[in-house]
C-alpha cells in the first residue's frame, strides 16, 4: 500500500513517528515520577534508618536490605506491568481486530522485553541512588531532626540518569532526531529553570515572620525550600512541557492529514483519451458543469543510463538506493504544472527546443542524476538524450496528474501518446458517467471517490488512536504532577502546623500555600512552553517534515494550565493543615 498510496504511506509513517514519540515521552514521565517518589521515599526512612544503625546496624546491610525490596518490587511490577499490557492488547484486538485489514499476529516477547529492560534502567538509576544513600545516614538523627543524608555523588547519580533516559529514547524511537528534538528542550527546561530558581526562589533577602502579610510567609516558604523548589519546579516544568508538546504536535498531525485530503479534490481520473478526442471531452465537461484538472498528454518510456554509464535494470539490484532503470508516464508542458515546485534549475520558456527535462527529486535521487547531468531516454524504438534542467518536488496527495518526467513541448510532441486528466463529480452527477463513457467509448475512468473515502477512515481511525495515546500521557503526566506535590508534602505540613501552632489563621495558612504553589505552577508552566516549543520546532521540520509555525495559544495556557493544576494539586494535598489539630500533625510528621 505504501508504494501505490504515497499519502496513506506518510500517514502511517508520521504516525508511527508520533507512537513512538509518546513511548520515549512516556519514559521521561516513569522516570521523572520515580524520582519524586524515591526520594520522598528516603527521607521518610531516613529516621527509621538512623535508629537501625544506632542500634548496631552497618551500612552496608542497609543497602542489601533496601536493594533486595527494590529488586522483588520490580521484578513484580514489571510482570503485572506485562501483564496488565498483554491484557490490553487482546481486549483491543477482540473489540477492533474486525476494523484491521490483516488479521494481527502474535506479540512475542519483544514488548516484554522492552519493559523489563525499561523497568530496570528506570529502578536503577532513578529509584535506586535516594535508597543507597540511606545507607549514610547519621545515627545522631535518633536525636536531631535536621541531620539529614549527605548528597554525595548527586551530581553522578543526575548526569549517569540523564544518560540512561537518552539512551532509553533513542531505542525506543530509533531516531536521533527525536531524541535531539526532546533533548534539546528538556535541555531548555533544565537550564531555565534552575536559573530562574536561583533568581526568583532562593537568596536574597530574608523574609520571617509571618504577620500581616500572605505573600511573605508564601516566599519565606519558597527561599526556605529553595532547592528543593528549584528540583520540583523543573519536574512539574519537564511534565508539562511533554504534555504541551505531545498535544502540539498531534494537532499538527491531524491538521496536515485531514488538509492532504480538501473536499474538493478531484475524485476521478480518465485515461487514453486520443489527442483528436480532446474537443469531445472539454465540450461534454463545460456542458454539464464538470470541474477538471488541465488535459495532459502522456506516453510511456525508461531511463536507461545517466552520463554515458548505463544503468542496471531494476530487477538486477536487490540494495535499496543503489541506481537503476526506471520506467516511468512522461508528459510535455510549457507551464510549471500546478502543484509542482523548483527544488533546483529553472523552467524554460513556452518555445524552448531544447532537449531538457524536469525531474521529481525523488525519482532523481533513483536515478542518480542531478542538475546538468544526462539522460539516455527510451520512448518505444527511439531513444533520445536530454539534459536536467530541472528538478522537482510534487503533491503526490493532491489528486492530479502528476508526473516523474516532464520534457518541453518541442522535445515530447512528436512521440505518440495519450491524453489524461482528473475531475471532480459530486454525488448526484455520478449518472453523468454513462453519458460519458457513451460520448467517448474508448477512455477508461478510474472512480478514485471510493479510495478517497478508504483513505478518509484510515486518517480518522490513526487520529481516534492517536487521541487515546494522548489521553495516557496526560494522565501519566498528571500522576507526575501528584509525585511532585507530595514530594514535599512533609516539610510542608510540618511549617503549616508550626505557624497554626503559634497563632496563624487559616486562612492566612491556606492563602501562603495557594501561593506558593500558584507561583511554582505558572513558572514551571512559562518554562515547559518555552520547551515544547523548542521541541516542536525540530520535530516538525526535521522528523515529520512539516512546516513549523509558533503556537501562540501555548504561550499563555502553559503557564495559566501549570498554575491552576499545580495549584489546586498542592492545596488539595496539604488540604490537612487547616482542618487537623497542629498538635496532631506534629506528632506524625
Amino acid at each position: 500500500m505504501e508504494g501505490a498510496q504515497p499519502g496513506i504511506a506518510t500517514t502511517l509513517d508520521r504516525a508511527q513517528g508520533f507512537l513512538l514519540l509518546a513511548g520515549s515521552l512516556a519514559v521521561v514521565l516513569a522516570a521523572a515520577a520515580i524520582t519524586l517518589a524515591s526520594r520522598r521515599f528516603a527521607e521518610r526512612h531516613t529516621q527509621y534508618v538512623a535508629i537501625l544503625k544506632s542500634l548496631g546496624a552497618q551500612s552496608r546491610e542497609i543497602a542489601q536490605l533496601y536493594g533486595r525490596s527494590l529488586f522483588w518490587m520490580g521484578l513484580g511490577g514489571t510482570a503485572i506491568g506485562c501483564g496488565i499490557g498483554w491484557g490490553l492488547q487482546e481486549l483491543f484486538i477482540r473489540l477492533l481486530g474486525a476494523l484491521l485489514p490483516v488479521a494481527p499476529g502474535a506479540a512475542g516477547w519483544q514488548p516484554a522485553l522492552i519493559g523489563a529492560v525499561t523497568a530496570g534502567v528506570c529502578l536503577f538509576f532513578f529509584a535506586w541512588p535516594p535508597l543507597r544513600r540511606l545507607g549514610q545516614a547519621s545515627p545522631l538523627r535518633v536525636l536531631r531532626a535536621d541531620i539529614g543524608v549527605a548528597d554525595v555523588q548527586r551530581f553522578r547519580d543526575f548526569l549517569l540518569g540523564g544518560l540512561s533516559i537518552v539512551a532509553l529514547m533513542w531505542w525506543y524511537s530509533g531516531s536521533a532526531v527525536v531524541t535531539g528534538a526532546v533533548i534539546t528542550g528538556l535541555g531548555v527546561v533544565i537550564g531555565l529553570g534552575f536559573f530562574a530558581a536561583r533568581l526568583l526562589l532562593s537568596g536574597g533577602r530574608s523574609v520571617g515572620g509571618f504577620a500581616g502579610s500572605i505573600w511573605r510567609v508564601a516566599l519565606a516558604g519558597l527561599q526556605r525550600r529553595g532547592r528543593a523548589n528549584a528540583l520540583q519546579m523543573v519536574i512539574f516544568a519537564m511534565a508539562i512541557m511533554l504534555m504541551l508538546l505531545l498535544s502540539v504536535v498531534r494537532s499538527s498531525l491531524i491538521g496536515q492529514w485531514q488538509s492532504q485530503l480538501p473536499a474538493d479534490a478531484p475524485n476521478h481520473f480518465l485515461l487514453n483519451l486520443a489527442p483528436e478526442e480532446r474537443p469531445a471531452l472539454e465540450g461534454f465537461f463545460g456542458d454539464n458543469e464538470i470541474a477538471s484538472e488541465t488535459l495532459y498528454p502522456m506516453t510511456r518510456g525508461r531511463v536507461v543510463s545517466v552520463n554515458d554509464a548505463e544503468l542496471p535494470k531494476w530487477q538486477e539490484v536487490e540494495v535499496q538506493g543503489v541506481p537503476r532503470q526506471r520506467e516511468a508516464n512522461f508528459t510535455w508542458s510549457d507551464q510549471l504544472p500546478r502543484g509542482n515546485v523548483l527544488v533546483e534549475g529553472d523552467w524554460w520558456p513556452a518555445d524552448a527546443e531544447q532537449p531538457w527535462v524536469s525531474v521529481e527529486e525523488d525519482f532523481a535521487e533513483d536515478l542518480g542524476a542531478r542538475v546538468g547531468d544526462r539522460l539516455a531516454v527510451r520512448i518505444g524504438a527511439d531513444t533520445l538524450e536530454v539534459t536536467v534542467h530541472s528538478i522537482r518536488s510534487v503533491d503526490w496527495q493532491s489528486m492530479r496528474p502528476n508526473f516523474f518526467m516532464v520534457f518541453p513541448r518541442a522535445v515530447l510532441e512528436r512521440f505518440p501518446g495519450m491524453y489524461m486528466t482528473s475531475f471532480r463529480l459530486l454525488p448526484e452527477q455520478k449518472p453523468l458517467l454513462n453519458q460519458l463513457v457513451n460520448v467517448l467509448p474508448t477512455v477508461t475512468v478510474i472512480e478514485l471517490d471510493i479510495v478517497i473515502k478508504e483513505m478518509r477512515s484510515v486518517v480518522d481511525q490513526v487520529a481516534r488512536a492517536l487521541e487515546l495515546v494522548l489521553g495516557v500521557i496526560l494522565m501519566a503526566g498528571g500522576l507526575v504532577l501528584i509525585s511532585g506535590v507530595r514530594s514535599s508534602l512533609d516539610g510542608r505540613l510540618r511549617e503549616s502546623a508550626l505557624l497554626r501552632a503559634v497563632g496563624a489563621r487559616r486562612g492566612l495558612v491556606l492563602g501562603a500555600l495557594w501561593i506558593e504553589f500558584l507561583v511554582l505552577g505558572g513558572l514551571a508552566g512559562g518554562l515547559a512552553s518555552v520547551g515544547a516549543e523548542v521541541a516542536a520546532w525540530g520535530l516538525q521540520t526535521q522528523v515529520f517534515e512539516m512546516t513549523w509555525a509558533p503556537t501562540p495559544l501555548m504561550w499563555w495556557l502553559g503557564p495559566l494550565a501549570g498554575a491552576v493544576i499545580v495549584g489546586a494539586l498542592g492545596v488539595w494535598s496539604c488540604r490537612r493543615v487547616v482542618s487537623v489539630p497542629p498538635i496532631v500533625l506534629l506528632r506524625e510528621v
